[in-house]
């Protein structure tokens, strides 16, 4: 879904990053995105980044910016196609 939602609105501005959360590091992570094809780029957590999400306690959890870098939502939990949509058309706007 989130590779499908990258290449719909990447040219109005969405950008989409993952961060990985496995303890086993780097290489875990590029293994499995050989098998998981993911669009967007995706960084191995680290205690500097995940202290800057205010910690990452939950998967999944989605933070939401604007344009300015202003988070202007975080959701924790699964949600359908149709929630990103709405978030993504309502931060483009």
């Amino acid at each position: 879904m989130l590779n499908d939602l990258q290449k719909k609105y990447s040219e109005k501005g969405l950008v989409i990053l993952g961060i990985s959360t496995d303890e086993e590091g780097a290489p875990v992570v590029k293994e499995f995105m050989k098998e998981t094809p993911i669009h967007y780029p995706t960084f191995v957590k680290t205690s500097g980044l995940e202290e800057k999400f205010g910690g990452i306690w939950a998967l999944p959890t989605t933070y939401f910016y604007d344009r300015s870098g202003k988070q202007t939502d975080k959701i924790i939990g699964v949600q359908t196609p149709e929630y990103f949509e709405k978030q993504i058309q309502r931060i483009l706007k």
